[in-house]
């Protein structure tokens, strides 16, 4: 966060920085050159010819004439031609020659080359003898393409040939601007790759988006013309401008496969098989049919309406596959981009077939919608950016997460961690797991407070159902999570939640349902938390939802686990084992407890007359009037018929009654059975004596039992 002092630095960084900007373009020679540039000497001499039968032609309309393989038009040197000046021509596939006064003075023949007869645009720059004016010029012109109306003259100018190239820059400076931002953009999207993208989580293809830019950067420098005047080259400039563009459409595919949810690799063959075919036709005919390459043009158009449609194609089936998913398809700025790119593309396509392949500078309006695109493309990756930093931070706060709550010795322990890392770490008042009990209660059983949410102000240890739990389930059907962040706008729909979190000092919060069975089994997530993470938390929360299931899952199993361990799973009492660590561990000899022992009177002759069904049933209320005297943690099932129980109390009349409420209960469920007792006020009594104490009791409770009975039993 920038401080006060931070932010005025850079408010007079930025001050000083445009200061500069304006003195370079007002102040220095910048006016200056572009006025130079206006007031230098030129005569234009475009329209300055006539053909054989004296009718007046334009150069740059010669195509239109007739259909004719060479024509010669006639000229004269103007008036104003000034000592060191030259005529400056720009042709387009186009030979010809120039005479003074009929004698040969500039001859542009050249061969047929690897392109074929074609030479693109060509600068030429012929000087003019001074004091010539009047001399006749004569221009024979040789189109190199029988039948087809391509090849002018662009340009015709008479003045000093550097004054042309500076005209010839100042007017093509936006196109040639345009060509190299597109191309540094690309430069950037490389380094993106290798550097800021290098942990690239989501598999976008940024190498193949960034070399694809380069390659239409660098066509739409050539197409310029700029670069044929700066170094002369014809033939290789003239192989760029017919291969290059094509050379593009494989990278875009890879890119535009690789952004798609599902990256289907066929798009990404059948677009290099489209691009092989194209360009291998072209160099195929070129080779061995002798075909010019400007005639098999319409090859290449193919190959990019081809690409074009498969573009659409892949674009429309990853929408229709994020909607069958409910998925959003995170393609916006793209999309947007390439719809500009493609107006751009045809748009030039289109003038260039209008003019008869004549029109100069293609790629004007592909220029601006790459441009566009690539800014929309650079929106669209930082997005990205920020997602796979999110997600990141994300996959950090689980993974510590998951490391903080695997330290905990049981799934209670782990449940209570992840509450407390959850509260700490997002810096909420408290965090919490409400938890559906078995008579429809929704009971706070987990819960974290900060300095800030003090624990003594506990407030919603139970969350009601009508009004707060249905109220969130309709917001969790709404966007999958809960997101209270303006609290005002709850009151109407919500006011029972409303005033619930306001008597309670919740401002906001943000909480998830845990479901187990595709049933919600509870909720968890925290109050108060920072405003500006509000977004940040929801998607963790929801990441959230599967672990806490588990944990809550693994917590019924171990107690399950715990249940067969240490209770007895017919009468749901304590068994040997329980007991055994009770007396090690949780009882406390040293203050008053009592210990009673319990005999089932009579089971043999039930189960021997009755069945062990009947037998069963008898240990059961046994056991059951033993846990309404002394509690289910304090009672034991020793073995088959014997029960012992110990009740802590300083009292032993307090003792005593929990005694004759065992008698009374077991009476009450029409059994019998033989008990011993005794209270023990002794710090130094042995637990062992007490025990064999309260059993020499019970055999005697249980010898006046059977005294003068035929069904007594030998232990």
């Amino acid at each position: 966060m920038k401080t006060g002092f931070t932010r005025k630095l850079t408010v007079v960084y930025g001050i000083l920085l445009t200061g500069f900007i304006l003195f370079i373009a007002f102040a220095t020679d910048v006016p200056g050159s572009r006025n130079s540039y206006l007031k230098v000497h030129s005569i234009d001499m475009i329209d300055s010819w006539t053909d054989e039968k004296d009718r007046r032609v334009s150069l740059d309309a010669i195509p239109l004439l007739e259909n004719r393989l060479d024509q010669t038009l006639y000229s004269t040197v103007p008036k104003g031609i000034r000592m060191g000046e030259s005529l400056n021509l720009c042709s387009r596939n186009l030979r010809f020659r120039l005479y003074l006064n009929k004698e040969l003075i500039y001859n542009y023949m050249p061969v047929e080359n690897i392109t074929g007869l074609g030479t693109g645009t060509v600068y030429h720059s012929i000087p003019l003898p001074y004091g010539g004016v009047g001399s006749e010029l004569m221009l024979i012109i040789y189109r190199p393409f029988e039948g087809e109306t391509g090849g002018s003259f662009v340009t015709a100018k008479l003045c000093n040939s550097r004054d042309f190239d500076h005209m010839m820059i100042h007017e093509n400076a936006l196109a040639i601007s345009l060509s190299a931002l597109i191309i540094f953009f690309g430069v950037v999207i490389v380094i993106v790759h290798f550097t800021i993208f290098k942990e690239n989580h989501l598999g976008y293809d940024l190498l193949s988006l960034g070399i694809s830019t380069i390659i239409l950067g660098t066509w739409t420098f050539v197409e310029s013309d700029i670069v044929q005047m700066l170094m002369g080259s014809v033939i290789a400039i003239r192989f760029i401008d017919y291969i290059l563009l094509s050379l593009s459409e494989f990278p875009i595919v890879c890119f535009i496969v690789s952004v798609t949810r599902k990256k289907r690799s066929f798009y990404k063959y059948l677009s290099f098989g489209i691009m092989v075919l194209c360009l291998g036709t072209v160099l195929l005919l070129r080779k061995f049919a002798g075909i010019d390459m400007h005639k098999t043009m319409g090859v290449l158009f193919l190959g990019y309406i081809v690409t074009t449609a498969l573009v659409a194609i892949i674009l429309i089936d990853n929408w229709k596959y994020c909607k069958s998913r409910g998925i959003k398809a995170n393609l916006t700025y793209f999309s947007i981009g390439a719809m500009i790119f493609t107006v751009g593309a045809a748009l030039d396509m289109g003038r260039y077939i209008i003019s008869g392949k004549t029109a100069t500078n293609n790629g004007s309006f592909v220029r601006i919608g790459l441009v566009l695109f690539i800014i929309s493309m650079f929106m669209q990756i930082i997005k990205w950016i920020t997602q796979v930093q999110k997600k990141s931070s994300k996959e950090e706060f689980v993974n510590s997460l998951m490391q903080s709550s695997m330290s905990g010795r049981s799934a209670e322990e782990t449940i209570q961690q992840m509450v407390e890392y959850l509260g700490s770490e997002l810096k909420a008042d408290k965090a919490y797991l409400y938890e559906l009990q078995d008579d429809g209660r929704y009971i706070v059983t987990y819960e974290w407070f900060s300095d800030a949410g003090d624990a003594s102000k506990r407030g919603l240890t139970e969350l009601p159902y009508e009004g707060v739990i249905d109220a969130f389930m309709l917001e969790y059907e709404k966007t999958g999570s809960v997101i209270v962040d303006d609290l005002r706008r709850y009151k109407e729909p919500y006011p029972v939640l409303y005033n619930t979190l306001t008597r309670n000092g919740i401002h906001g919060l943000i909480c998830a349902p845990v479901i187990i069975s595709d049933k919600i089994v509870g909720f968890f997530g925290v109050n108060n938390p920072p405003e500006e993470k509000l977004d940040e938390i929801a998607d963790i929360i929801q990441y959230l939802k599967y672990f806490f299931s588990e944990a809550i899952e693994r917590r019924g199993t171990e107690e399950k686990l715990i249940s067969y361990s240490y209770y007895d799973q017919m009468t749901g009492v304590g068994n040997r084992r329980a007991i055994g660590e009770f007396e090690t561990e949780k009882l406390d000899t040293t203050k008053p407890y009592g210990f009673v022992m319990c005999d089932i009177n009579g089971l043999k002759r039930v189960n021997d007359n009755e069945g062990h069904e009947a037998g069963d049933a008898m240990i059961k209320d046994v056991a059951d009037a033993m846990r309404d005297a002394f509690g289910k943690q304090f009672s034991f099932r020793m073995g088959g018929d014997e029960f012992a129980a110990y009740k802590v109390c300083n009292e032993e009349v307090e003792f005593m009654a929990a005694v004759e409420t065992l008698r009374d209960g077991i009476a009450e469920r029409g059994r019998s059975a033989s008990i011993g007792y005794i209270y023990v006020n002794d710090p130094n009594a042995e637990l062992n004596e007490i025990k064999k104490k309260a059993d020499m009791m019970m055999y005697e409770d249980k010898s006046r039992y059977y005294q003068g009975r035929t069904d007594r039993r030998r232990k």
